[in-house]
């Protein structure tokens, strides 16, 4: 089904990418809507691979580099403005790495639209990295930010409390666990006309 499912996602990609050289402004906006809507479906069919991984049996983590899993975060939203400065970093996690910046992506472009900035940065602090994902989206009501930092010591037995967090942030949380890290919420340096959300986490050095 994921096959088939992305099969279809390429033929919209394709249509949509003849659409691009158009000079019209209107259809320039609306194919990169298009775009987009591809994009995150893409992630979508990522996120549910990534749901059944995590019901497997779990791995200690294992050393990764860094650059990889933020750069193949970035290959699924392309024509998002997602900034990173390479690191040569190395990290204490798995596999999966990726789906915790692909799912904060997809987090900020949900809440802040198809025309959100995202910066990632890396600070060096003593045995792990800290590291913070910014967007200039609309922000987060306090209920909200509650509500994910609470997710983080949810039991199994309720997982039902992670719903208004939606899928993306359900990945993230358990993933980061699983890392021996949690979600936290700050200030965003990309704040301007709107407060902006900052999401970090920290990872013990590979």
């Amino acid at each position: 089904m994921s096959h088939d499912l992305n099969n279809y996602n390429n033929v919209v990609l394709g249509y949509a990418s003849l659409l691009e050289s158009s000079k019209e402004p209107n259809l320039q906006k609306y194919t990169k809507g298009i775009i987009l809507a591809a994009e995150r479906s893409f992630q979508i069919i990522q996120s549910v691979s990534a749901v059944r991984k995590l019901k497997a049996a779990s791995s200690p983590p294992v050393s990764v580099p860094l650059d990889n899993a933020v750069l193949e975060g970035i290959k699924r939203y392309s024509h998002v403005d997602i900034s990173y400065t390479m690191t040569g970093a190395k990290v204490k996690a798995g596999g999966l790495l990726v789906e915790v910046f692909a799912n904060l992506f997809g987090n900020s472009l949900r809440t802040g639209g198809m025309d959100t900035k995202i910066a990632v940065f890396v600070e060096d602090a003593s045995d792990r990295y800290l590291i913070h994902i910014d967007d200039n989206g609309p922000g987060l009501s306090a209920e909200e930010k509650d509500s994910i930092v609470h997710c983080s010591v949810e039991k199994e037995a309720n997982e039902n409390k992670l719903r208004s967090t939606g899928l993306q942030l359900y990945i993230v949380n358990k993933l980061l666990d699983r890392y021996g890290s949690r979600l936290t919420i700050g200030e965003s340096s990309l704040k301007g006309v709107t407060e902006g959300s900052r999401f970090s986490f920290a990872l013990k050095k590979g």
